[in-house]
């Protein structure tokens, strides 16, 4: 899933997958069917509920401790415990 409260933002994004896709088959770097399985696996969400069943959850959010810790908690209350919740590169997520 691609999320992201502001739908601009998610279209936008989904808008750029397909056209880095665009580029890689023309590139001869990706088939066109494992493009299009790609995109198939990513589904645009406006809702954090929406992330419910995910067993992996990357975070790329603003760079803001207290933004970050909330997401973490928020997300720790719907996905599984079993689930990874990850950190893009971060001053605030390294060890």
């Amino acid at each position: 899933m691609l999320l992201d409260t502001r739908k601009e933002a998610v279209d936008k994004a989904m808008i750029g997958l397909v056209k880095t896709m665009d580029k890689l088959v023309e590139k001869g770097k990706l088939t066109a069917d494992a493009a299009k399985a790609l995109l198939g696996r990513i589904a645009p969400a406006h809702d954090l509920k929406q992330l419910a069943g995910c067993g992996l959850v990357i975070e790329a959010i603003i760079e803001d401790l207290g933004i970050k810790k909330k997401l973490f908690a928020d997300l720790e209350a719907l996905v599984s415990a079993d689930a990874v919740l990850a950190c893009r590169w971060s001053r605030w997520c390294r060890a």
